[in-house]
């Protein structure tokens, strides 16, 4: 018991730790700094970012800012786009609750997490019926009442995340048991196809939405001819099943690059040439309002919309951004972050410990694995990568070899007793 209150406070600790440092410098630089280094004839609009942060910056401290000012749009928030990173933070707060009960009762947890996902599901769809929800924005005063009652609330958000948490107790399940998984190529083609179709056509579903006139902010689109022009069936279909399909896909692909027969996806997703973007994209996340708000409102003309206008606008904003968000990153997020490592480091890591018949032969050696593919069986992910907490047997974890850039670690097939397979 004291052991896993230990690692408990120790996972709430290093989370905190990893987000609010940084969070809060990009909150002060929004509200405090920013204000006073832009002028021009549209600059005073940035007044209302300064008063929303006046009255409500301990929302965004205390990670409710998505629930609080209540019965508000995400744009009555101070630092209005870090409703998601609110979001985000409670449901990490909620998954040792689901994961202690996995440890426990596995059964009872997986029930509990489908019961999640159909009863948001659920909700989503009964609002959207009776109060005129809609996801698209041409839809006038549906679309507020979407934004205000569900757009950023947690019960109904949580849904891909309750996926990524079914996804990881499976694997968990699949990876202590004797046989490993491994998809043939005839049903890895039709999984990986089948999820890419999957997440195009939640994409691209809502274009059809978007061919009339928009509504004014306030205006009921029954009332005039304006508005995506959508039936209530069709906006209770999108709005209820676009996060658990898009889910769906999510999952459908990452299993298979788990399983390391991705093939070309596979490569493209995990070349080494992403890793600068992601290790900055949290940073990029926080700034990137600041640097587009500076830039429109700072401007002394209005803006022209041009093909040329809007690539040369969005061009400038990306690069902006990640300027400022390495700069940033140096200074605050990546120091932290070292700092949030050592602290999570065990006492006996990094010194040797005496070799024993026993724990040599509970010991998994883990040896870099090629991204191409391979007629070998696939490496089994330790479930410690997916789901947080101890696997079920004795391993350690501490053996060379981890999850480096650009490679995968293996399973020793030796060692765990795997057979050769063959693809056909």
């Amino acid at each position: 018991a004291e052991s896993r209150s230990c690692w408990l406070g120790l996972y709430y600790f290093q989370r905190i730790l990893r987000i609010l440092p940084s969070y809060a410098v990009c909150l002060v630089l929004w509200w405090k700094i920013v204000p006073l280094l832009g002028d021009g004839p549209f600059w005073y609009n940035y007044e209302s970012f300064v008063e929303k942060c006046d009255n409500f910056w301990w929302t965004n401290m205390a990670f409710v800012n998505n629930i609080l000012p209540w019965g508000k749009e995400e744009s009555a928030e101070c630092y209005y786009v870090t409703w998601y990173l609110a979001n985000d933070m409670q449901f990490y707060f909620f998954a040792p609750i689901l994961i202690f009960l996995y440890k426990k009762f596995s059964c009872l947890a997986f029930f509990l997490n489908v019961l999640g996902i159909a009863g948001s599901c659920c909700g989503m769809a009964y609002g959207s019926y009776h109060f005129d929800w809609s996801a698209l924005t041409f839809d006038g005063s549906w679309s507020v009442d979407y934004s205000i009652d569900a757009y950023t609330a947690p019960w109904f958000r949580i849904v891909p995340y309750l996926f990524g948490m079914w996804l990881a107790m499976f694997w968990n399940e699949k990876s202590n048991s004797p046989n490993p998984m491994f998809l043939t190529l005839c049903s890895r083609r039709f999984f990986m196809w089948f999820g890419m179709v999957v997440l195009l056509a939640v994409a691209f579903s809502g274009y059809f939405g978007y061919q009339r006139v928009p509504c004014n902010i306030y205006t009921n689109p029954d009332e005039t001819d304006c508005g995506s022009g959508w039936g209530i069936w069709y906006r209770v279909t999108y709005n209820t099943l676009t996060r658990p399909f898009w889910s769906l896909g999510l999952i459908l692909i990452c299993s298979i690059c788990f399983l390391n027969q991705g093939g070309l996806l596979q490569q493209i997703l995990a070349h080494r040439g992403w890793a600068p973007f992601s290790r900055l994209s949290f940073m990029a996340y926080l700034t990137h309002p600041i640097v587009l708000n500076y830039w429109v409102l700072s401007s002394k003309t209005k803006v022209f919309l041009s093909v040329q206008n809007v690539f040369v606008f969005y061009s400038g904003v990306v690069c902006g951004t990640f300027f400022v968000s390495v700069t940033l990153a140096l200074l605050v997020e990546f120091p932290i972050g070292v700092l949030a490592k050592e602290l999570g480091k065990k006492p006996t890591e990094g010194k040797a410990r005496p070799s024993t018949p026993e724990s040599k032969s509970r010991s998994i050696n883990f040896e870099p694995l090629n991204l191409s593919m391979r007629s070998s069986p696939p490496p089994r992910i330790p479930s410690t990568t997916l789901l947080l907490g101890p696997m079920k047997e004795e391993i350690d974890l501490a053996s060379p070899g981890s999850f480096e850039s650009g490679s995968w670690s293996s399973v020793d097939s030796e060692a765990k007793g795997y057979g050769t397979y063959d693809q056909a």
